[in-house]
């Protein structure tokens, strides 16, 4: 913004010496010297005038540059693209490679989640939220080495080949519905949530046993449990 004053401030005073004919005008105790001639006064204007114009492009730039803020919470809807750890989320509403092919439901969310010992994640909403010890909108936690649902029943491990589209997960949920799940990498796994209960296909690519830490793939169908 100080770019944009000086702009202004060299405007106005070249503005106001023009219109101050052959006198001198005084400001307080700045005094701001007369043009003498028509041709210098005539000059004073456009000089005073393109000042003024450029401090508002700067102006104009400077807004839009800095209108857009990222909002941090610890429980909160995050868009991103970077591997989480430490309870955190990240993902984006596109299909990669990794989400399920040739399926006619369509995908609300794909991405990478972080859980560390005691976290969940509420899978319910359209953009899943991981949270941490102590809230009790998860549809799944880990806790002790386990991964646990917190309803009854609402994981299922995948043991066929390739990866399941969301009506395999919904036969899976119907008729191999577990309470706990064992973390390891690799495993593969279906889930709904409670309130909302979407459908999601759940894959660990990691898992530290000292830390009680799980990286998971998500991917959330506009489906619901039933």
């Amino acid at each position: 913004m100080a770019l944009v004053a000086v702009f202004w401030l060299v405007g106005l005073a070249c503005l106001i010496a023009a219109l101050a004919g052959t006198g001198v005008i005084k400001i307080g105790t700045v005094e701001i010297p007369a043009f003498s001639t028509r041709l210098a006064r005539s000059g004073a204007v456009a000089v005073g005038v393109i000042a003024l114009l450029l401090g508002w492009v700067v102006f104009v730039r400077q807004s839009d540059t800095g209108s857009i803020t990222s909002p941090v919470s610890t429980k909160s809807t995050l868009q991103g693209a970077s591997v989480t750890t430490n309870g955190t989320i990240a993902g984006t509403s596109e299909a990669s490679e990794s989400t399920p092919a040739n399926d006619p439901v369509q995908v609300l969310w794909h991405g990478t989640i972080g859980l560390t010992e005691g976290s969940g994640v509420d899978i319910g909403t359209p953009s899943p939220m991981v949270e941490q010890p102590g809230y009790m909108d998860s549809s799944l936690y880990v806790y002790q080495g386990l991964i646990y649902s917190a309803i009854n029943n609402g994981l299922s491990a995948w043991t066929g080949s390739g990866t399941p589209g969301a009506e395999d997960c919904v036969n899976l949920l119907r008729t191999h519905s577990v309470g706990t799940l064992e973390p390891k990498a690799g495993l593969q796994f279906c889930a709904h949530g409670d309130q909302y209960p979407r459908v999601a296909y759940l894959k660990v690519t990691s898992y530290d046993v000292a830390t009680s830490t799980a990286n998971i793939d998500v991917t959330l169908w506009d489906l619901q449990f039933s």
